[in-house]
């Protein structure tokens, strides 16, 4: 049975993945690859999100890191997830920053940091 806190977490990446879809600019890639990740397809969520997480938009990092987290068509990476977040949290983008600051008050893929938690 999951905990109440795996199915707020689950809901929180739901939401911040469906947020994607009301980007204009490259939306298909950003839909697509929800679609994908919603139907398991971790592989193809990947090919489409990868190429706009390095053009720089925040959505897609956020994405990335979600998926490096729970090693979703990849290896279970904290820092490459860590990496991942923090390109988006440097834009702003909400969900990037709670995520990487929890990472931070748990050491987990970056050095154990309250203060930069907490920030």
């Amino acid at each position: 049975m999951r905990s109440l806190g795996q199915i707020i977490a689950a809901a929180i990446v739901a939401v911040s993945l469906a947020a994607g879809l009301s980007s204009t600019v490259a939306a298909e890639p950003l839909a697509d690859g929800l679609s994908a990740y919603v139907a398991r397809d971790y592989a193809t969520a990947m090919r489409l999100w990868l190429p706009l997480a390095q053009q720089g938009r925040a959505r897609a990092q956020y994405n990335i890191g979600i998926m490096y987290r729970r090693g979703q068509g990849v290896a279970r990476d904290d820092v490459k997830a860590a990496a991942w977040y923090r390109k988006a949290a440097d834009q702003g983008y909400v969900l990037a920053l709670y995520n990487l600051g929890i990472m931070y008050a748990k050491g987990a893929g970056v050095e154990l940091d309250n203060a930069e938690a907490a920030s």
